[in-house]
């Protein structure tokens, strides 16, 4: 279940399904914590929050571009959530790193960027 990308031009990803995504659920922060209390270190859920908001907000104004982001959440040690906001831009995914040049490696699906995170997501969190 991946985010399909066309190599003709830019599309959503709300367009590609990933708010389909099995693993996609619309909560916030505490929210998303609740529902990964108590599951095995590395299960993972996506959804959008405001700080994805903002920054596809910003991103778009100083870029001059569609940017789309939305936050991939995820459980790890000793009850610990991380979240890191995915960028989507130019056909292409990014983890974002603060880095408002997005000069940081590029994935061409969903797949391929969680595939890059291997040491850390372990488990989907289906609905």
């Amino acid at each position: 279940m991946g985010i399909r990308i066309s190599p003709t031009g830019f599309h959503s990803f709300k367009d590609q399904n990933i708010c389909n995504n099995a693993a996609w659920h619309d909560v916030d922060r505490l929210q998303a914590e609740s529902l990964l209390e108590g599951k095995p270190m590395g299960t993972y859920l996506f959804r959008k929050d405001s700080v994805a908001k903002v920054l596809e907000e910003e991103l778009g104004k100083e870029l001059n571009k569609r940017v789309e982001c939305f936050t991939l959440t995820y459980s790890q040690e000793d009850t610990k959530v991380s979240d890191h906001t995915i960028v989507f831009i130019d056909g292409s995914l990014q983890i974002y790193n603060d880095d408002p040049s997005l000069h940081q490696p590029k994935f061409s699906d969903l797949n391929a960027l969680i595939g890059s995170l291997r040491d850390v997501l372990k488990y989907p969190l289906y609905r």
